[in-house]
């Protein structure tokens, strides 16, 4: 028998707010998260590779074969030629990115919900979506453990991100070519794919039910929820995390969506004037940062606990348009997708598709 599934239990952290009481204000009062990239402190790719190779030219002056080798001025001048060469001819040729807005999470500490000793074997995407499970746990009155309520088995966990741990990817490249394997760190490839932060919500709450990882890009939320509470309507689980994070503000995360044409480039002056959806002015989305998850229960068992009740969930729908990698069809397509979503909620959201139309 299918079951009724409610959201009990909140946790976020965004650029305008850690909590729900934040989040709330800000969006109540018009607040923006969006800041200049500068605040980043992304070191450009020029003078990365720049400075790499002018302690390679150093180290090779200065070694004892060398100083034997190049005595006279003009061998000794050919380090100095080189690296002018390669200024030059390359790192003034390295193009940085055109991103001039971001939106970061501010005033996040990973150690207020981790061991600090795990900190290191996390990349930020993880530590987001730890960090927000755990508060939606908190939030929904389950600490300190949910297995304290529910059986073990019966706790689900299902969790996603569209890139996963880029940042850490990017670092460990960079370590890589500077370093060879030396610089590659035991823990990286726990950090880096995307299904591990569901592992480690699984590992940290002690949840033995289903693990799950539904990815699809900026849909990837959506979807988290919509199989959790698929979970929880068949009556597979009792309770379910349906968490969802992103912490792709790299080299290569914003460097991807610009070269796509996807991002804002334009200068509005004001970083909170970047994000313009729907806006004659607008000139790309503004990539950002941030990790939710959301408690759902089976309605029944939520109400014997006396918990607080958000919000009923009574459908979700799945549809692709099949149309284009980035664009949408401009036909639309969305009626097919709430035809879904409605009809799998029954007969109350049948009542509210007749109100759509």
């Amino acid at each position: 028998m299918p079951q009724r599934v409610v959201i009990t239990g909140i946790g976020v952290f965004s650029p305008i707010g850690n909590n729900v009481s934040q989040v709330l204000d800000s969006l109540q009062q018009g607040k923006s998260g969006i800041v200049s990239i500068e605040k980043l402190q992304l070191q450009h790719p020029a003078d990365f590779l720049c400075g790499k190779i002018n302690d390679f030219l150093e180290k090779a002056r200065n070694t004892p074969s060398a100083r034997q080798k190049f005595q006279d001025a003009s061998a000794q001048n050919l380090f100095e030629y080189l690296h002018g060469f390669l200024k030059e001819q390359y790192f003034e040729k390295v193009r940085g990115l055109n991103v001039r807005c971001i939106g970061m999470v501010k005033n996040f500490s990973a150690t207020d919900f981790i061991q600090p000793k795990e900190i290191k074997k996390t990349d930020r995407f993880q530590q987001l979506a730890i960090a927000a499970s755990e508060m939606a746990k908190r939030d929904a009155g389950l600490e300190p453990w949910v297995y304290e309520h529910y059986p073990t088995k019966k706790i689900a966990v299902v969790a996603g991100s569209s890139m996963g741990g880029m940042l850490s990817w990017e670092e460990t490249y960079s370590q890589y070519l500077a370093q060879g394997l030396k610089g590659v760190k035991p823990y990286f490839m726990i950090k880096q794919p995307v299904d591990t932060a569901a592992g480690e919500i699984s590992r940290h709450q002690g949840a033995n039910g289903p693990v799950e990882c539904p990815v699809a890009a900026c849909a990837t939320g959506a979807l988290v929820v919509g199989r959790a509470y698929q979970l929880v309507k068949q009556g597979t689980v009792d309770v379910a995390f349906a968490t969802a994070s992103e912490a792709s503000l790299t080299h290569l995360g914003l460097g991807g969506f610009e070269a796509l044409k996807a991002l804002a480039i334009k200068d509005y002056g004001d970083p909170t004037k970047a994000s313009r959806p729907f806006d004659r002015g607008r000139s790309g989305f503004v990539m950002a940062e941030g990790g939710v998850s959301l408690i759902l229960e089976n309605l029944s068992k939520a109400r014997k606990r006396c918990a607080r009740i958000y919000a009923e969930i009574i459908g979700f729908g799945n549809f692709a348009d099949a149309f284009h990698p980035t664009r949408p069809n401009p036909e639309g397509k969305l009626q097919v997708a709430l035809s879904n979503s409605f009809g799998f909620g029954g007969r109350d959201a049948a009542l509210l598709l007749r109100r759509f139309d």
